[in-house]
């Protein structure tokens, strides 16, 4: 792993092969977190096809965040976003090889689905192994025995997710690193102090 493609989708529903995808964003860092690029794009959609496929909370949620209007304004298909992605993966990571590129993002396995119904090309490009923001945040519960708090805001649009996850994983590891300077102990019993016999 060389480069990180911190990744988040904002789709019709929750199951990829009977949703649309709305919008893609993604920001590239090298493994100190430095950002290298950022790509955001908008699917076009009518109204008709919008209300065909989002539910009343999801109409709800879209509508107030501006991706229903923003879609119906685009005319990027769905087909140029991926190749448009594909491009800027090597462009921001110097064509590095598909095992160099991790995608990375809070349940990026939900936005990984969509990308394989809608996307799929763009897989051929990122390591199938995953850095999961959410993962790392329940695996710190048996550690430090409560899950590090990072406030969301919430705004399910795809580029201020990205970066909000960014700043989660950051935070979490500050807080790690804060707890062990207090003197933390792990709830888990690793048997650091243990003699060998």
């Amino acid at each position: 792993m060389k480069y990180i493609a911190w990744l988040d989708t904002e789709t019709t529903g929750l199951e990829p092969h009977k949703g649309k995808l709305l919008e893609v964003a993604c920001v590239v860092t090298d493994l100190a977190l430095k950002e290298l690029g950022e790509f955001h794009r908008i699917a076009s959609y009518s109204e008709e096809t919008l209300a065909m496929f989002c539910d009343d909370v999801v109409t709800r949620m879209h509508k107030g965040n501006g991706l229903w209007e923003a879609c119906t304004k685009s005319v990027n298909l769905t087909q140029t976003i991926e190749h448009e992605l594909i491009h800027f993966l090597h462009e921001k990571t110097d064509n590095a090889g598909q095992y160099d590129i991790v995608l990375a993002g809070n349940t990026i396995g939900f936005d990984r689905g969509f990308l394989a119904a809608h996307t799929p090309l763009v897989l051929a490009h990122v390591h199938y192994r995953m850095l999961d923001v959410t993962a790392v945040s329940y695996g710190m519960i048996p550690i430090v025995g409560v899950e590090l708090k990072f406030d969301k805001k919430k705004h399910h649009r795809a580029l201020d997710d990205v970066r909000e996850s960014i700043a989660q994983y950051k935070a979490i590891w500050k807080q790690f690193f804060q707890w062990r300077e207090r003197g933390g102990e792990p709830l888990l019993d690793f048997g650091l102090g243990a003699e060998e016999g």
